[in-house]
């Protein structure tokens, strides 16, 4: 998907979360993101996509904790994610 049919829709909230990376890797690519020229700048949230996203298993709740707590603080705030879990960018 280019970067501007992603910017047409003017997120709020933008998950990084390539497969296979842990969340280290993921914010090494915080200047691609950070490079854009956006029209509104989103949240941007690097995901340790290895340890909670592209793999089955238990951990995969986990992930949807995170996305949880990512999109609703207000109501989430105190959800205990994993530390390694996701780190603004």
């Amino acid at each position: 998907t280019p970067w501007q049919a992603v910017m047409e829709f003017s997120p709020e909230i933008l998950i990084s979360s390539p497969c296979g990376y842990d969340l280290n890797q993921v914010v090494q690519q915080k200047n691609i993101l950070n490079g854009i020229a956006w029209t509104s700048k989103p949240k941007i949230y690097a995901v340790n996509a290895n340890a909670y996203f592209s793999r089955p298993g238990p951990r995969v709740v986990d992930g949807l904790e995170i996305l949880a707590r990512l999109f609703h603080p207000e109501l989430l705030s105190d959800l205990k994610t994993p530390s390694d879990g996701f780190q603004p960018i």
